[in-house]
C-alpha cells in the first residue's frame, strides 16, 4: 500500500498507482470532500509553487473545484477534471518520493467567483503539461 493517514491527513508515496488514488479520492469524499496539497512545480509569481485546496462533495462528478495561492495571491476557484488530478499527485509523488494530502484545517476560498468555461480550460490544460501529459 502507498498511502497511509497521517496525522494531518493522508500520505501518498512513490509508486502509487491510480486505483489507489481513486480509493484515496473516493475515502475523502465519505469524510470531509476537501484536501490540499503543496504543488511545487506550479509557476507562481511570488514564491515557489502553490498551495492548492481541492473540493468534491459529490462522487457522480468526475472534477473537483480548486483554489490555489501562495504568499500574497490567491484566486478563482476552477473545475479540474479528476484525471488531471490523478496525474499530478502520481508526478508529485513520484518527485518529491511522497506527499501529503492535507485533510485537516483547510480554507477554501470559497468567496471567489467560479472561473469561467475558458478559464476553466485553461487551467487542466496547464496542470496537464506541467504534470507531463
Amino acid at each position: 500500500m502507498n498511502f497511509m493517514k497521517s496525522e494531518k491527513g493522508i500520505i501518498l508515496s512513490s509508486g502509487i498507482s491510480e486505483f489507489e488514488i481513486d480509493n484515496t479520492f473516493n475515502s475523502i469524499r465519505e469524510s470531509k470532500g476537501i484536501f490540499e496539497i503543496y504543488d511545487s512545480f506550479y509557476p507562481s509569481p511570488s514564491d515557489p509553487g502553490a498551495y492548492i485546496c481541492y473540493a468534491n462533495y459529490d462522487y457522480r462528478t468526475n472534477t473537483w473545484e480548486m483554489t490555489l495561492g501562495n504568499h500574497g495571491w490567491s484566486g478563482g476557484i476552477y473545475r479540474v477534471e479528476n484525471n488531471v488530478i490523478v496525474n499530478q499527485l502520481l508526478h508529485l509523488s513520484s518527485v518529491e518520493n511522497k506527499i501529503e494530502l492535507i485533510t485537516k484545517e483547510l480554507v477554501f476560498f470559497s468567496h471567489y467567483d467560479t472561473e469561467s468555461v475558458e478559464k476553466n480550460a485553461e487551467m487542466n490544460l496547464m496542470l496537464a503539461k506541467i504534470h507531463g501529459k
